[in-house]
């Protein structure tokens, strides 16, 4: 019992140093961040900053994008479906927030650009509307085909458009 005691105030002794020396640390690198050249050494986060994130993108169809001064970039489509009815004239599709067309057919067909949100307005029927994504391009990544979104009497976004 003796040797017991003994391996647990040996233990402790070394945790309680081990916590001391920590903060000891801890406070001095947080001083030395204070100064210029250490903080650019030590915080990786600031060599970071101002570096992009790398996004999947092609560019093979080239569009004149005026936001990025005549810079080309790629489109691409996808067909929305409604599952369970043939028409909802009332649901509208909206991309970047502007109403570009509803289902007076059970699909529509709809052309993006890369980082373009895509919602879909049911907020019209006080019933579930089931949405699928049909055929999308080859350079499509995100939304995939197959995937499905429901929407009961509201707004359901679909995501932003990312290219391969």
């Amino acid at each position: 019992m003796i040797q017991i005691k003994a391996f647990f105030q040996q233990v402790e002794k070394v945790v309680l140093r081990m916590v001391v020396w920590g903060v000891v640390l801890l406070v001095g690198v947080q001083g030395l961040m204070a100064y210029e050249p250490y903080r650019l050494f030590l915080s990786w986060g600031e060599r970071m900053e101002g570096e992009p994130l790398p996004l999947p993108a092609v560019q093979t169809q080239a569009a004149p994008d005026p936001v990025h001064r005549g810079a080309t970039v790629s489109a691409a489509d996808l067909v929305i479906k409604v599952e369970q009815y043939s028409s909802l004239p009332k649901a509208f599709v909206m991309v970047n927030g502007e109403k570009i067309g509803n289902f007076l057919d059970n699909e529509f067909v709809l052309q993006v650009m890369p980082a373009d949100t895509i919602e879909i307005d049911a907020s019209y029927y006080n019933f579930p509307v089931t949405f699928t994504i049909g055929s999308v391009s080859d350079n499509l990544s995100f939304p995939a085909a197959g995937q499905t979104f429901q929407a009961h009497q509201s707004i359901v976004m679909l995501g932003k458009v990312i290219l391969k």
